[in-house]
């Protein structure tokens, strides 16, 4: 059987869904880590990330827009990828 004192142990320990303000601030530090990194990208590599990963627009796209090759596309993706995979380890 069940009581009210099992009930209420059982709130207690339902994990809070919501961020701490610990992971809050560590998350904004990341993120402004990552823009920081964006900025030290080439400028025409940084237009073509950006393009691909927060306009959501396709290789073919960009490579059209921009007048460029699709492999040209692909290896500024690259070239930004390793430089921020690298960047946010340190």
């Amino acid at each position: 059987m069940c009581t009210a004192a099992d009930d209420f142990e059982t709130l207690v320990n339902v994990a809070d869904p919501a961020p701490s303000q610990e992971d809050i601030y560590e998350s904004t530090q990341r993120l402004a880590h990552f823009h920081e990194g964006c900025e030290q990208l080439p400028d025409r590599t940084r237009q073509i990330f950006l393009m691909n990963r927060v306009e959501k627009m396709k290789y073919s796209h960009i490579a059209q827009s921009l007048a460029i090759s699709e492999s040209s596309v692909e290896k500024h993706i690259a070239k930004a990828l390793i430089f921020l995979s690298t960047w946010m380890d340190h």
